[in-house]
C-alpha cells in the first residue's frame, strides 16, 4: 500500500465513524420511540409489521470490581493481571 492510499483509507474510516455515531444516535432514538409505545400499551413484546420486539426487564448480577478493590486492596492486588494492548485511533 503507498501513503496516498493509507491515507484514503485514514480518512474514509473517519467519515464512516461519524457516519456510524450519526445513525447510532438515530437508532437509539428510534429505539426509545418504540419503547415509549410499548409502555403506553402495556407490552413487553408485540408484533409490528415483520418485526417481534421485546423489551423485558431481567436481573442480573455482576461483581462489584470498585467497591472490592477499595475493602480488600491487598487481595485485589494478588489478582490483577496487566497486559499490552495496542489502540487504533483516527481523529
Amino acid at each position: 500500500m503507498t501513503y496516498e492510499e493509507a491515507t484514503n483509507k485514514a480518512e474514509l474510516i473517519r467519515e464512516l465513524e461519524a457516519k456510524k455515531e450519526r445513525l447510532q444516535d438515530w437508532i437509539d432514538g428510534l429505539k426509545d420511540e418504540v419503547k415509549a409505545f410499548m409502555s403506553e400499551q402495556g407490552a413487553t413484546s408485540l408484533v409490528l409489521g415483520s418485526c417481534k420486539v421485546h423489551w423485558t426487564e431481567y436481573e442480573t448480577i455482576r461483581f462489584d470490581t470498585k467497591s472490592f478493590k477499595n475493602e480488600h486492596k491487598d487481595l485485589y492486588s494478588q489478582y490483577e493481571v496487566k497486559s499490552t494492548v495496542k489502540r487504533f485511533t483516527i481523529n
